[in-house]
């Protein structure tokens, strides 16, 4: 189904997608009301909150665990109101984690997807895979794009299977793009495949829990033959069918927008970054015609509120986000002249404030909780700009260095920084971390890649193209 409304040169377009390859649901389980509150039969947080937010900077990452594999990658991370953490994964070949076999078809070039569960001792709770359904002599795939994490731990999985379908609780789902529920308990609770029109394919960018149950699902969309693609936000209910859909169609040719993360607030309020090139618009003002950084909101409805193109001092880019308490974070990253966090309203997209982050790498994320602080992570660089260089200075290219930040959420102010450094003694060490999650009581969790010899604040380790994920307190 299709309905579209034109306006200010815009195509807004609502599609409803078919769902297929539903499974009943076993356990439509319990998700909290409001953040904060502890999922049924599961304890509260455990770790005390260290320190103030009046604290002095720390510069040190205070490491309670770490976890590194080679065949698993893990990718995405979020926790529940209780604090345990759940890590969205990859992996190929015959794998365990912490001794448990992974779901494996026995093809070792294929590359499966699952989520694992820890408590906040560090345990695991539990671990779920899937994966191609068939041997074949091409490398198949499953990819996971979009995780979302709701305060009572409903997991929300999206992805693409490639190659050779989707097998997964007893079933095969055909190629394209997927979707999974499970309980907090691990329970599956439906797996599907998505469908768009004829002619037509989308992939997912990014999930954000819906307040009231369900998702948000942030993605790529097109007709074939048409280029570039189309930003596409869709709402998706609990059960897994499709509430509402706005493609936001610019001119073909001309116009371009890239989208990075989605994000949602209490009252349901969509928020979207990410970076266009082109006169494009979201339902509001048109975009300057060089690449620029934007953030722009819906309703819970898919009601255009507010657009911001941001200001920065050469064409950049809008990558993490997260909104709580009337404040959207986004961190923006500029070609040559560096990076940025900022800080805007939620009623308008004010700016209200904005932290220098140096001459740093894309790929940066932003996690919030219940504390007034916000957790950043950059995959490439030092917290120079932050107060906290390096250790020991290097002048290999390669020899890269990750940073985590806490910033207060309100005013901006920087609470701490912390670089996950590599060895500049070893010429192939490198580190880079892409996810990161804090909880509602402060505790922090960082994960990513790394090569050679890097320490997480518990000595250094040694590994080559491993993944690592670890926690730590504030």
């Amino acid at each position: 189904m299709r309905a579209s409304v034109r306006g200010a040169g815009w195509l807004l377009a609502v599609m409803l997608w078919s769902a297929c390859g539903a499974g009943p649901l076993e356990d439509e389980g319990t998700e909290a009301p409001s953040p904060g509150l502890a999922a049924p039969g599961e304890a509260p947080e455990s770790e005390p909150a260290i320190g103030t937010e009046e604290a002095a900077l720390t510069t040190t990452l205070r490491t309670r665990w770490v976890r590194t594999h080679e065949r698993v990658e893990f990718r995405q991370m979020a926790f529940d109101s209780s604090g345990n953490l759940y890590v969205a994964l990859s992996y190929h070949g015959p794998a365990t984690l912490t001794g448990v076999p992974l779901p494996w078809n026995g093809d070792p070039d294929d590359y499966h997807s699952g989520v694992a569960k820890f408590r906040p001792d560090n345990t695991l709770a539990w671990v779920r895979g899937w994966g191609p359904a068939r041997v074949s002599r091409d490398i198949a795939y499953a990819n996971i794009t979009g995780f979302a994490v709701t305060p009572g731990g409903t997991v929300y999985v999206g992805g693409e299977a490639q190659q050779d379908g989707l097998r997964i609780g007893g079933r095969t789902l055909d190629n394209g793009t997927f979707l999974v529920r499970l309980s907090s308990g691990g329970t599956l609770q439906w797996a599907r495949t998505t469908r768009p029109e004829p002619n037509t394919d989308f992939t997912f960018v990014s999930f954000a829990a819906h307040p009231a149950g369900g998702f948000y699902a942030l993605g790529n969309f097109r007709h074939f033959g048409q280029y570039p693609y189309q930003l596409m936000l869709i709402r998706y209910r609990s059960d897994g069918a499709a509430a509402w859909g706005n493609i936001y169609e610019q001119a073909e040719g001309s116009s371009s927008a890239n989208p990075m993360r989605v994000a949602a607030d209490e009252a349901g309020n969509a928020y979207v970054s990410g970076y266009s090139y082109g006169s494009v618009s979201f339902g509001g003002p048109t975009g300057p015609t060089e690449l620029s950084p934007f953030v722009f909101s819906t309703t819970s409805a898919g009601r255009h509120r507010w657009t911001r193109f941001l200001s920065v001092p050469d064409v950049g880019f809008a990558d993490g986000l997260a909104v709580r308490d009337g404040r959207v974070v986004v961190a923006v990253g500029a070609s040559f002249d560096g990076a940025f966090l900022l800080g805007l309203t939620t009623g308008l997209g004010t700016e209200r404030w904005r932290v220098a982050l140096g001459n740093v790498g894309n790929e940066m994320t932003v996690s919030t909780g219940a504390r007034n602080e916000v957790l950043l992570s950059v995959a490439s660089g030092d917290a120079s700009a932050l107060g906290v260089p390096r250790s020991r200075p290097t002048s290999n290219l390669w020899n890269t260095t990750s940073f985590v930040a806490r910033v207060r959420r309100t005013d901006g102010r920087v609470l701490g920084a912390a670089n996950l450094e590599s060895s500049p003694d070893d010429d192939r060490s490198g580190v880079y971390a892409t996810s990161c999650a804090v909880s509602n009581a402060g505790t922090l969790a960082v994960a990513g890649r790394f090569d050679g010899t890097v320490d997480f604040g518990m000595g250094p380790r040694t590994n080559a193209n491993a993944s690592f994920v670890l926690r730590a307190l504030p």
